[in-house]
Parts: structure tokens; sequence; C-alpha cells
């Protein structure tokens, strides 16, 4: 990778996490003054795309949208699949010899694995313990 193509992914990592940093801090303002809000999903998708930093730190410094459930748990899954991603992406470009296993990784962690129908189907067991009273 060149020094160009990192410092352009460097620059956009920045803009879109102020970016999304200042969305926070607009919807805070917005939510104290009883004004027009950003949309949850917004905010989500500004994170998704980069900005997750950012987020983050709205939640912390500005202590917006830190107690609101599901919203938390998605950014946290974000944040999640990013670090995952990144992760991946890392030991593909410094090993070239595991490209291929670690492409077959990165697509398994995208498409999430369900659990088999089946095994929620049968009921539970249940195990009673007489004791003395």
């Amino acid at each position: 990778m060149s020094v160009t193509v990192f410092y352009a992914i460097a620059l956009y990592l920045v803009a879109i996490n102020l970016l999304t940093f200042a969305m926070f801090r607009i919807d805070k303002q917005r939510a104290i003054g009883d004004g027009w809000r950003i949309p949850e999903a917004n905010l989500l998708t500004a994170a998704f795309f980069g900005g997750s930093v950012g987020a983050r730190a709205g939640q912390v410094l500005l202590r917006h949208k830190s107690r609101k459930e599901p919203f938390r748990s998605q950014l946290k899954g974000i944040m999640i699949l990013q670090v995952a991603v990144v992760m991946i992406a890392t030991a593909a470009f410094f090993m070239p010899s595991q490209r291929g296993r670690v492409l077959s990784m990165l697509q398994a962690t995208l498409t999430a694995q369900s659990a088999p129908a089946e095994s929620f189907s049968r009921p539970a067991q249940v195990i009673i313990h007489r004791g003395v009273n």
C-alpha cells in the first residue's frame, strides 16, 4: 500500500469521526432545546462508515445516547465488527501466504452462522432434587 493511500484513509477516518462527533453534539443540543432531532439511523450509519470512534466519544464526552437501548448495543456491535475487519485485513496484508485463510475467516465473520432451529425445539430437561426439608 502506498503512502498516498495510507494518508487518504487516515484523512477520511479523521473527517468521518469529526463529522460523527459533530452530529452527536448537534443532536444533544437539539434534545435539550426540544428541536428537530437527528434520526438514530443516521447516527449509526455515520458510525458504520468509519465514525465509530467519534460516536463513542460523543456518548462519553457529551453523555448522549449512552443509556438508550438498542442504540447502545447496535453501536457496540458496529465497533466490534470494525475491529474484526481491521484485524483480519491487517493479517491478510502482513501474511500474504495466509491470504486465502484470512479471507475465509472474514467471510465467516460477516455472515453470522445461526444455530439450527431443531436445537431449540426440544423441551428443556428439568432435574428435580429432592432434599430433606
